[in-house]
């Protein structure tokens, strides 16, 4: 019996093939579908993350906006890791629906993961967060216009030392 696949929007860290590898691991069947975007939707970072040493990514409803990412097509397994990775468990994120419109006009019913609550309104990711997501949108093929907006978005200054981005450079290395 094939595997049910599923369709997930990343919009941050998981634009980047690297990151979702590094979360699935390099044997997982999951596969990039190509860019979308999700209407009256921003990128904000609420959420401060002592892995990333910075506030991760989230979602929130904007009228008028667009966010950009990268449609995927996972397994339910693939779905179960990232809802760990994500934190779901415990709260942090939460899984929602929605309706994601590719370039070519198709549009498509995934899931995505949203904070669970602001924890940290308006707060700043660490450079090496923002560069993942910068590099995943540059590997996805996003709009150039997003993608400058995305750089221009401020960053906290970290400047030491975060494990999962020089394992995931490493990867990209490869």
């Amino acid at each position: 019996m094939a595997d049910i696949k599923l369709r997930y929007f990343a919009y941050a860290s998981n634009l980047l093939e690297e990151r979702v590898n590094h979360t699935l691991g390099n044997d997982s069947s999951a596969k990039v579908i190509g860019p979308a975007k999700l209407q009256d939707y921003d990128l904000c970072f609420d959420y401060y993350s002592e892995e990333w040493k910075g506030c991760k990514a989230t979602c929130h409803s904007a009228p008028r906006k667009v966010l950009w990412g990268v449609l995927w097509e996972v397994t339910a397994e693939d779905k179960a890791l990232l809802a760990r990775a994500e934190e779901v468990y415990l709260g942090k994120y939460r899984e929602i629906e929605v309706d994601v419109t590719t370039p070519d006009g198709d549009t498509y019913r995934s899931f995505c993961y949203q904070l669970g609550e602001i924890m940290d309104a308006n707060g700043l990711p660490s450079p090496q967060y923002k560069d993942v997501i910068v590099r995943g949108a540059r590997q996805a093929g996003l709009p150039e216009e997003y993608i400058n907006l995305l750089k221009l978005k401020p960053d906290n200054g970290y400047s030491g030392h975060v494990q999962i981005y020089q394992e995931i450079l490493q990867s990209i290395a490869k």
